[in-house]
């Protein structure tokens, strides 16, 4: 694929349930996507039709692999991070969702994207009180009883709140 273009959005997880819905919203507002995906062979309908129009171009990265991201990151204005990787053990939700989430972060800001959206998940919340589930950075203050899932999105959310304090 060709170069970033002007307001490139880039999509990591662009192939899975949320991301390839994701993507045909950001073409049908007439975005210039880039579709972040573990593997190219095969492509959801809503980006194979994106990429036969010359609308969205596909640049295989891994959440693991920093040089990878800072590739298919380079030139885009906005990032979403949709991606979580594949998970079998907390070793593999730290690596992927956790350390690979701000690495994405990280790559977005060395590319000069404007914003990094991450999607986390109501996994990550506190559920377990009968108060009103509310909208802030408030995580379950007990992930050690929570699946791997979840711990991941709850460690995950609290490393890129960091690296946002720190970094910007």
């Amino acid at each position: 694929p060709g170069p970033a273009r002007a307001g490139e959005v880039a999509v990591l997880g662009a192939s899975g349930f949320i991301g390839r819905r994701t993507v045909e919203k950001l073409l049908e507002r007439g975005l210039p996507v880039t579709a972040v995906v573990r593997s190219d062979r095969t492509l959801p309908a809503e980006i194979a039709r994106g990429v036969e129009s010359g609308r969205v171009r596909v640049l295989s990265a891994r959440l693991e692999d920093p040089a990878s991201l800072a590739k298919a990151l380079a030139g885009a204005k906005v990032v979403l991070q949709l991606a979580t990787g594949a998970i079998d053990s907390w070793e593999a939700a730290e690596r992927t969702m956790v350390r690979g989430s701000v690495a994405a972060a990280e790559a977005a800001l060395e590319a000069g994207a404007g914003r990094f959206v991450y999607v986390s998940s109501i996994a990550a919340l506190d559920t377990g009180s009968a108060r009103p589930i509310e909208d802030s950075l408030a995580t379950d203050p007990r992930p050690e009883s929570r699946s791997v899932y979840a711990r991941g999105k709850i460690a995950a959310e609290k490393a890129l709140v960091e690296l946002r304090r720190t970094r910007g």
